[in-house]
């Protein structure tokens, strides 16, 4: 596997938080997806939610195994966790995890707040099955994101790769396609081939 450089890192590291800053700012993401304050900074990346402080915290509680909850600027986000995490966003995930908000209000104690957060992601307690509004963070129901239409000629898997070698500063994207198809797809060998390191030859199918 190939090892990115402290350069590398932190310019990837840097297009997720801006990517991430962008996200925030649109409107149905700029208020926390569960109690509705402005201006959220936490987000659970697996449910796909921004949080405040305060709905983060009990978020973090819930566990991990729910719930993974980051800072939108201090911490590292990894390729997979942003991908993810664009698919859903606020709006998705609250049209599944409480698809009737005047029903089911976020309550003002801290004690019946956390109540709520976890009867909405824990116990899905306001799951409406009859709707038809699939499950968000199921990589089943993943869909392509907006800005990004996916060509008829570019499958999903061509596309990521294509997408993480932008992200690590590979701007030719005839290059990083002619390296990814020379190897398969396989992202770790184009990456090293394009740096002009030695990487395995595609196997030969016979």
């Amino acid at each position: 596997m190939v090892t990115l450089t402290d350069k590398e890192k932190k310019k990837l590291a840097e297009k997720h938080n801006k990517l991430l800053a962008e996200l925030v700012k649109q409107p149905d993401n700029s208020t926390c997806a569960d109690c509705g304050a402005t201006g959220p900074r936490w987000a659970s990346w697996n449910l796909g939610v921004f949080l405040c402080i305060r709905c983060g915290g009990f978020h973090r509680r819930i566990g991990t195994h729910i719930s993974k909850v980051k800072s939108i600027s201090l911490d590292n986000w990894t390729h997979d966790e942003v991908e993810h995490f664009r698919k859903i966003g606020n709006k998705r995930a609250n049209d599944y995890f409480n698809p009737n908000p005047s029903r089911n209000r976020p309550p003002s104690s801290d004690s019946d707040l956390e109540r709520f957060i976890r009867d909405k992601y824990e116990r899905r307690k306001f799951v409406d099955g009859r709707n038809g509004v699939p499950d968000p963070t199921s990589a089943n129901a993943s869909a392509p994101r907006p800005d990004q239409p996916m060509s008829p000629s570019i499958g999903a898997d061509e596309a990521s790769a294509l997408t993480r070698l932008r992200e690590m500063g590979f701007l030719n994207v005839r290059d990083n396609h002619a390296a990814l198809k020379r190897f398969g797809f396989n992202v770790d060998a184009a990456v090293a081939y394009l740096r002009g390191e030695s990487a395995p030859a595609r196997p030969k199918i016979s």
